[in-house]
């Protein structure tokens, strides 16, 4: 669903695993004119209807606006594009602008169920549909299988050498760049995270920066095999060194399960204070289950959806790339 909606947020698992970024330096985003038909005076055939020959129907690959309205199985309406509704209904939110929720169908921006009711209603008409759990915010609990490897206390792991650099040189757009029109050769800029770089060459769309490599674990000290440094609270140290590859241990302490013996069955917490349990293990994966904290999650959902417009036609190869914004979006297939 669009920002401005509620209950937007995508269902999604975190793997714990121990990310490395030196390696690579609201709500769920009829009919036409009658036609003549009859028995013509004079005439004792009857007149073909093709009343509907020109009706619109909503299709995968559409641009579809809808006004809905949101129940749970107690009646309590928890989301609405009408300002009445919000209003009748106490959900009025002042900073939110109550109109017609647009979207394209098919291309994963709203939950499964929501879109799929949409599809083959036309302009006008009002479908009632109550969406369960799986075809919503999924169940309670939501499970994941990952490399067993990511759970371990120690992760061995090999990377290009050129990511050890101290700097990085990089070209951006000015547009992109803060008083980007005015820069000169030997500024600094401050970039976020605390990282600095300075403009090293500057044209007329573009500034190349050198910008220091603050990931770098070893910034600063020759690489080495036994060099130690720290990551995000990881310890991490060298063990092998090739011309174009180095080998890391890395100390594994975003485990959940950090310091225990991996087994069916052992909960642990993330280190933003979530449950985890492993629920199956084998010498390669390990599946594990985690609370899925989305407020809807676990309900069946009942909306009360009008067909406002067809806005947009767009390609069927178009519709079926799922936006980036959202790698694991709860798109339809």
């Amino acid at each position: 669903m669009t920002e401005t909606r509620s209950f937007s947020i995508p269902v999604a698992v975190s793997v714990f695993v121990v990310v490395v970024i030196w390696l690579g330096a609201g709500l769920f985003f009829a009919n036409g004119m009658p036609g003549f038909s009859g028995v013509v005076p004079g005439f004792s055939e009857d007149i073909p209807d093709d009343s509907d020959a020109d009706v619109s129907i909503a299709e995968v690959g559409d641009t579809v606006s809808v006004h809905y309205t949101g129940t749970l199985d107690d009646g309590t309406i928890f989301d609405t594009s009408r300002e009445s509704v919000a209003r009748e209904n106490d959900i009025y939110n002042p900073a939110r602008v109550y109109s017609p929720l647009e979207f394209t169908l098919g291309s994963g921006q709203m939950i499964p169920g929501f879109d799929r009711a949409v599809r083959g209603i036309t302009p006008g008409e009002t479908k009632t549909v109550t969406i369960p759990p799986e075809e919503a915010y999924g169940s309670e609990t939501v499970e994941e299988e990952i490399e067993r490897r990511f759970l371990e206390d120690v992760i061995v792991q090999t990377v290009p050498r050129s990511r050890f650099t101290d700097t990085v040189t990089q070209s951006v757009p000015l547009s992109q760049l803060p008083d980007g029109s005015s820069l000169s050769v030997g500024d600094t800029i401050d970039l976020p995270s605390d990282i600095s770089a300075t403009v090293v060459s500057i044209d007329d769309v573009s500034a190349t920066l050198e910008i220091e490599n603050t990931a770098n674990p070893f910034r600063g000290q020759e690489l080495a095999v036994g060099l130690a440094g720290e990551f995000q609270g990881n310890p991490v140290r060298i063990t092998a060194i090739e011309e174009d590859d180095i080998t890391l241990e890395i100390e594994n302490r975003a485990s959940p399960f950090f310091g225990q013996t991996l087994a069916v069955g052992l909960t642990g917490q993330t280190t933003e204070g979530e449950s985890v349990t492993i629920v199956s293990l084998d010498d390669e994966t390990a599946r594990i289950q985690m609370p899925n904290t989305h407020e809807l999650a676990g309900e069946s959902l009942t909306f009360e959806i009008e067909l406002v417009a067809i806005t947009d036609d767009v390609s069927q190869d178009s519709a079926d790339i799922s936006p980036s914004s959202s790698p694991d979006a709860n798109g339809d297939d």
